[in-house]
C-alpha cells in the first residue's frame, strides 16, 4: 500500500500523525520503550484524540539495535532473542540502551543514535508515525 507521493507529499485522503515529542519512556524485558504524541501535550485535554506512537528499542545481538514502531499492537510474540544488554537511566536522567558499541538514547526529546561515542543519525519526526486512509 503507497501512502506517499515522494517524500513531502502524502497522497489524497491520507493523514500523517507522526511522533511529536516523547512523553514517557520505560524498561522492560531488556528494551526501551519510548511513548509519544503526534502533538505537543502542554495540559490534559492535549491528550483527546491524539495518538500515541510506541518506540521499542531491544538489542538483538551485539552491535545490533532492533526498533520496533507502532500505534495498536496487535497480539503478544515471544522472540526468540536473548537480553544482551540493559537499559537504565543514567546519571543525568537520560534513557538508553547500548548493544556493544552501539547506542540509543533519548537526549533532549530526540533520538539519537551513537557508534562508539560517535552520533550517527537523529530520528526526524516526519519519518515515522501513523497514518489514517479514506
Amino acid at each position: 500500500m503507497r501512502f506517499r507521493n515522494g517524500f513531502w507529499h502524502l497522497d489524497e485522503g491520507v493523514t500523517l500523525y507522526s511522533e511529536k515529542n516523547y512523553f514517557e519512556s520505560e524498561e522492560s524485558d531488556g528494551k526501551l520503550s519510548l511513548f509519544s504524541s503526534a502533538y505537543p501535550i502542554s495540559c490534559r485535554n492535549d491528550t483527546l484524540n491524539n495518538p500515541v506512537i510506541t518506540t521499542e528499542i531491544s538489542a538483538v545481538c551485539r552491535n545490533v539495535l532492533r526498533v520496533d514502531i507502532y500505534h495498536h499492537k496487535g497480539s503478544v510474540k515471544a522472540k526468540p532473542f536473548p537480553a544482551i544488554s540493559s537499559t537504565a537511566p543514567d546519571e543525568e536522567g537520560k534513557d538508553y540502551i547500548v548493544s556493544g558499541d552501539l547506542r540509543a538514547e533519548l537526549k533532549d526529546g530526540e533520538l539519537c543514535f551513537s557508534y562508539k561515542g560517535k552520533e550517527l543519525t537523529r530520528r526526524f519526526s516526519r519519518l515515522s508515525g501513523c497514518m489514517t486512509t479514506p
